[in-house]
């Protein structure tokens, strides 16, 4: 093929090229040539990565319980799937601002412990030889965190790193109250017998009892959740979920 001297001769990115030209192209006195070694360039293998959200189900279910109960039980099951749309919210709203591959920071799923190493078994060795009644434990400060230091101090580390341009500072009065709640009913406390005719001074009581329960309002521990992710979304100027409209009042 015959071109003028003074062509121009652009060497194209393939991966750029939408369409496959000739090996060489000629457009009025430009010639497109594309580089043969850049054609054949790999494209690296592509992540996937598969995520089911879980917080809006645990959510309405603790508002269907909220609004359709009628006893104690209703209350009980309130509280369990309301715990659980927090624990599922902070996690999903997080995986959400991060890189994927960093989901791991924030909720470990094995404690640093776990990861053993050359010189962890050998500074374990030394120090059961000179200290033998002392474990060795390593601090993990991120595994298993409670729910509170989660909603407390996951908000904290992603201001830190640049993920939300507000450092919150949320309100954990109620919060704490219910998670109490859940735990007696979760860890089985509230199964614990009680003797009514002993005065032992130290005796571990029941909670929450029936009792408990019963004093509490249908829909005490939904508004709670749903007030704690409010306050999170307005501090950060930023939509909350639709499902949560009839709680911003």
């Amino acid at each position: 093929m015959d071109v003028d001297d003074d062509a121009t001769v652009i060497k194209a990115d393939p991966i750029a090229m939408e369409t496959k030209l000739p090996a060489a192209t000629v457009l009025d006195d430009t010639i497109i040539e594309p580089d043969p070694i850049a054609l054949n360039t790999e494209i690296p293998p592509v992540s996937v990565w598969l995520a089911d959200n879980f917080s809006e189900y645990w959510f309405k279910d603790a508002h269907n319980e909220s609004v359709s109960g009628a006893d104690e039980n209703s209350i009980r099951r309130e509280i369990l799937f309301a715990v659980c749309f927090l624990e599922s919210y902070i996690f999903e709203w997080t995986r959400r601002l991060v890189d994927i591959e960093e989901i791991s920071e924030y909720f470990p799923s094995k404690s640093l412990q776990n990861k053993d190493s050359t010189y962890r078994r050998w500074l374990r060795k030394v120090w059961s030889v000179i200290f033998p009644t002392i474990s060795l434990q390593y601090k993990d400060n991120n595994y298993r965190r409670s729910l509170k230091k989660k909603w407390k101090e996951i908000p904290v580390e992603l201001f830190n790193k640049g993920k939300v341009n507000t450092c919150v500072k949320l309100d954990f009065s109620n919060l704490g109250k219910l998670i109490k709640f859940r735990d007696g009913l979760v860890h089985a406390a509230a199964s614990r017998p009680l003797n009514t005719s002993s005065e032992q001074e130290k005796v571990t009581m029941p909670f929450p009892t029936k009792d408990d329960l019963r004093k509490l309002k249908h829909g005490w521990a939904t508004t709670i959740a749903a007030k704690l992710v409010l306050d999170l979304h307005g501090q950060l100027k930023i939509e909350p979920p639709e499902y949560l409209e009839p709680y911003k009042s």
